[in-house]
């Protein structure tokens, strides 16, 4: 699985992260992205071929452009970096509902730690959900529990509320 990595402007912190997150992610799956297009069409792969997107937020100009694009992060593991001097930023972040939220400034660590806690969990979670609008084939966006099988192997449609 790969990790969506934006960062548009070269600053520092990108190297930093890197540094602390290499244990968990290999800088070969790492999809670099540095302007809001290609974010964008990176962000419409499979949604099981992602681990998390890291997004470390330069300006104010960076903010806007990316809440642009936040229903395609909908259903995604976004971590988010913010610069150190734009802590007001915070409450417009929420709208993109990172997992984490950190400035640039503390500790990189954190942010390992983070993505190797949703590594685990995805590793250890049941396979993905059949139908999802991120594009997982095979489905037609019901769960196993909302139809089932006779005998013969065929299908008897939705089970009621009462079974």
């Amino acid at each position: 699985m790969d990790l969506i990595f934006y960062a548009s402007l070269k600053h520092g912190t990108e190297e930093l992260i890197l540094e602390h997150i290499g244990d968990v992610v290999p800088k070969d799956q790492v999809v670099w992205c540095r302007d809001v297009q290609d974010l964008s069409l990176n962000l419409q792969r499979p949604f099981n071929e992602v681990l998390a997107v890291v997004l470390i937020i330069a300006d104010e100009k960076d903010l806007v452009d990316i809440l642009g694009v936040r229903n395609v992060l909908h259903d995604l593991r976004t971590v988010v970096i913010l610069p150190d001097e734009e802590k007001d930023f915070l409450t417009r972040v929420l709208a993109l509902r990172p997992r984490f939220v950190a400035c640039a400034g503390e500790n990189p660590d954190a942010v390992g730690a983070v993505l190797n806690k949703i590594k685990w969990n995805m590793e250890k979670s049941v396979p993905a959900r059949k139908g999802s609008h991120r594009g997982i084939p095979g489905g037609s966006g019901t769960t196993d529990r909302d139809e089932h099988l006779t005998n013969d192997g065929k299908r008897m449609g939705r089970r009621s509320r009462l079974d």
